[in-house]
């Protein structure tokens, strides 16, 4: 299992993601065949066996719900036969939410194989004066961008749609850029976003980049060109315009 406290990398996410679907099937088989057998012990073992390693591992693979979920499943069976309804209630919730990881994970897997996709690149003003630049140099590179209404305004869209980077200030307190990099680190979103940081040409000197969780600082056209570089690395091609 991961370390929680550092970045879980890219492809133990996407192989965690694709071990989804047989971990759904092997809980709701563990907790049928518990549900059959109410009094047999082996049967409630393999169900505890089941929810006590998705207690374990979700979250650090940036399931936080799902980790939850499985950790209170785990508590109540410890405590309880299969036949109390609380338990019943948190397994049906956790049978949902893994149902619904595997939906996204699917989602995003499908995305991933699409061939030149233009990459989606979230623009979250905190000076929108200082920013106007940005948004028509990255449309020029490839990429479809979206704007954010303020920064309270990026986790909405980034639920409604996927999307592969969030561009902000790199001017921000040290302490929003770290809140932000733990949030797109410790959930799963569609498209699995990097948090970039883009300043004026020239501009101010910046902490961001020691921030834990920031891809990068950039600034001006060759930070433009960094930037759309690192897309590619993480996310493949991208299309023209």
């Amino acid at each position: 299992m991961p370390n929680r406290s550092r970045p879980v990398p890219d492809a133990l996410r996407a192989r965690y993601a694709a071990s989804l679907l047989a971990k759904r099937d092997e809980v709701a088989a563990a907790w049928q065949a518990a549900c059959a057998a109410p009094a047999d012990a082996t049967a409630r073992a393999t169900l505890h066996t089941h929810v006590h390693r998705l207690c374990g591992s979700a979250t650090a693979y940036g399931y936080a719900r799902l980790g939850d979920l499985a950790c209170e499943a785990e508590h109540r069976l410890r405590g309880f036969g299969v036949g109390d309804a609380a338990l019943a209630g948190k397994m049906e919730m956790l049978l949902a939410e893994i149902g619904e990881a595997v939906a996204l994970a699917q989602h995003v897997l499908a995305a991933r194989e699409r061939p030149a996709v233009p990459q989606m690149v979230l623009v979250g003003a905190h000076d929108a004066g200082d920013e106007s630049w940005l948004p028509g140099a990255l449309r020029a590179g490839g990429c479809a961008i979206r704007r954010a209404d303020g920064l309270d305004g990026i986790w909405p869209l980034l639920m409604a749609r996927e999307c592969h980077a969030v561009v902000v200030d790199g001017r921000l307190p040290p302490a929003t850029l770290r809140e932000m990099a733990a949030r797109l680190q410790g959930e799963s979103w569609p498209g699995s976003p990097l948090l970039a940081c883009f300043t004026d040409e020239g501009g101010p000197a910046v902490t961001a980049a020691c921030v834990p969780g920031c891809a990068g600082v950039f600034d001006g056209a060759d930070g433009v060109r960094r930037f759309l570089a690192l897309l590619r690395e993480r996310h493949g091609p991208i299309a023209a315009g």
